[in-house]
């Protein structure tokens, strides 16, 4: 019972840090799928502007992780 809570607790950081592990992978992936679709020299900074909308997403997803996990350990302090 105790572990469960404890995963509970951590899988705000855990997705965070994963979300901003695959950022740059899926941008990447963005620039790749926009180069052979468009076929023109500027394709890769569309595929790049996904990659930088996934970084700023993981931004703020694991600062919203950081307070809840800060707001539980506070409202359990109480």
């Amino acid at each position: 019972m105790e572990r469960m809570q404890r995963l509970t607790k951590e899988v705000y950081t855990r997705g965070a840090l994963i979300i901003l592990a695959f950022a740059p992978v899926f941008g990447g992936m963005g620039s790749l799928i926009a180069v052979s679709i468009i076929c023109g020299p500027f394709t890769v900074f569309y595929g790049l502007q996904i990659g930088y909308i996934l970084l700023v997403n993981s931004g703020i997803v694991l600062f919203i992780a950081v307070i809840v996990s800060c707001l539980q350990k506070v409202l359990k302090m109480m």
